[in-house]
């Protein structure tokens, strides 16, 4: 979508003020639908048939074009509505049902949307690794034009040690094998060029090291912006002083952190100087707030040259696709077998007929994704709405299995004694779940599981992801629980075994089948994007 606007706006200057906030295609009907907002005072119906015009110019498609047209209203609440709706769609193992009320916006007097969100430490280690805070702000500025900053907060009452959790997680290196610190060594600083009060410095210790107090430190300004504010000071005639509030990010490789800048009277065109992507060195002090995180409130600036710091190479390449299935090989699933659980004729919803399915039920030692060993993997395959394999294993950890863990998935240390490694199994479920829309009840903690073990060993998990709770929970909306043991008597399904993996994936794909049935396209099109 970015594209076309920019492509819009190079062909007519009033496409400027216009923001496409959805395009949707009806198949059916070969009609291809644009809801646009517009900023200026008014848009009519020859900008809207022009509109339409450059449109069909850029898409170059037999199809009927429809252009809904309302007034730009913006605020808080259609705010949040975006944040919730993009982290459902792109980072489902991350959304949850408190997710909306994890949510805070609020206005600052610069007139930037400041939105806080609440997640737990699995969560958030997840959103940081990849990139969220600048995804997110790109995307909002690209549908409303507003301006944002955006908090990530740690719930750090999920566990009593879920800053270890936290801590451990960002340890981990992109596709490394292995938790590892990194070893910084000091920035060496050269050319200093004063701006604003006196550094003289040879040395800084990168931005990931810093701790609370007066620090110094070098990196490139991204995100600049010098704001005005009336100041309780008053000129002589009475009036009001106008000062200026500047705010910016600054990186130096190892990590970033947010400045603020409160120039006095006689500096306050000496700001000016500074502009995005400008190598500075900055002395100021350093707070850590629960809230806010890390913020340097800045006291004397100057330009300078350094050489960024740089990450350490990573230790292990990135895994591919095995050609063969090696030690764990999959199951033909027989249909005769499956048509047991179907009370009636079957209506495959089309999601299940357009996409290959994998659903999939890990049993483990633990709950913290990082510490915790899989145990067992259960997964079906399904295509076209039919589950056609099975790939179910039992796996042999490297520490004795908890008494609390055998009592929950009543699998003992002999049970698997003679079991395979994970690091035998995962590359054959890697393959197993080649290209497929991966699928689990309650997803959040076995993709984490997943990812968590990926990270370590070089696998990119990177594969649409569908909670069949949530799919539940939508289509039952009557039932005050739902558990897959509730959910699987009140469809009328089978369960055997719970709380053994294949069992469990087995009944999870039935209820997905029931459950795309009884879901309106709306419900569909917000759980399955």
């Amino acid at each position: 979508m970015r594209k076309f606007l920019d492509y819009l706006r190079n062909t007519n200057d009033k496409y400027n003020d216009i923001l496409i906030t959805n395009i949707e295609y009806c198949v059916d009907d070969n009609v291809l639908e644009f809801k646009v907002q517009y900023v200026c005072d008014n848009f009519s119906d020859a900008d809207k048939l022009a509109l339409e015009k450059d449109i069909r110019s850029y898409i170059d498609a037999d199809t009927t074009i429809d252009i809904k047209c309302r007034k730009y209203f913006i605020d808080k609440d259609i705010i949040k509505d975006y944040v919730v709706r993009y982290i459902q769609d792109k980072y489902p193992s991350v959304s949850n049902d408190e997710l909306e009320k994890n949510v805070a916006i609020n206005l600052t007097e610069d007139n930037v949307y400041q939105i806080s969100l609440v997640l737990g430490v699995e969560s958030l280690a997840h959103l940081t690794k990849n990139d969220f805070e600048n995804e997110i702000v790109d995307y909002l500025q690209m549908v409303t034009m507003e301006e944002y900053e955006i908090i990530l907060i740690a719930d750090t009452s999920e566990s009593a040690d879920a800053q270890s959790i936290l801590d451990e997680r960002y340890s981990l290196l992109n596709n490394s094998d292995m938790l590892k610190r990194i070893d910084y060594e000091p920035i060496e600083v050269s050319g200093l060029e004063k701006i604003i009060g006196d550094i003289d410095i040879d040395y800084v210790y990168p931005i990931a090291t810093l701790s609370e107090g007066k620090v110094a430190c070098v990196g490139e300004v991204a995100f600049y912006k010098v704001s005005e504010y009336e100041s309780r000071f008053k000129n002589k005639d009475g009036s009001a002083k106008i000062g200026k509030r500047v705010t910016f990010v600054l990186r130096d490789g190892s990590d970033k952190i947010s400045c603020t800048y409160f120039p006095t009277f006689a500096d306050s065109e000496k700001v000016d100087a500074i502009n995005n992507g400008d190598k500075i060195a900055v002395v100021g002090e350093l707070s850590d707030d629960e809230n806010r995180g890390r913020n340097l409130r800045v006291r004397s600036i100057a330009k300078c040259d350094f050489i960024a710091f740089k990450e350490p190479e990573k230790v292990i390449e990135l895994k591919t696709v095995n050609a063969e299935y090696k030690h764990i090989f999959p199951k033909s699933y027989e249909h005769k077998t499956q048509s047991d659980f179907l009370k009636e004729a079957e209506n495959i919803d089309t999601y299940l007929m357009d996409n290959t399915v994998v659903v999939f039920d890990l049993e483990t030692t633990g709950l913290n994704v990082n510490e915790c060993e899989i145990i067992e993997i259960g997964a079906v395959k399904m295509v076209a709405g039919q589950i056609v394999e099975t790939f179910d294993t039992l796996i042999k950890p490297k520490e004795p299995i908890p008494e609390d863990a055998t009592k929950v998935n009543n699998i003992t240390n002999e049970m698997v004694a003679n079991c395979m490694s994970i690091d035998q199994v995962f590359p054959d479920f890697y393959k197993f779940i080649d290209g497929a829309v991966i699928v689990a009840y309650n997803i959040e903690y076995d993709y984490n599981v997943l990812k968590a073990y990926g990270d370590r060993n070089g696998y990119v998990i990177s594969n649409r992801q569908v909670d069949a709770l949530k799919l539940a929970k939508r289509a039952l909306p009557q039932y005050k629980s739902h558990k897959l043991g509730k959910v699987v008597k009140v469809l009328g399904i089978q369960l055997d075994n719970a709380h053994r993996a294949l069992f469990d994936t087995i009944a999870t794909a039935e209820v997905l089948k029931s459950c795309l049935n009884m879901l309106s396209d709306e419900d569909k099109k917000q759980l399955l994007s």
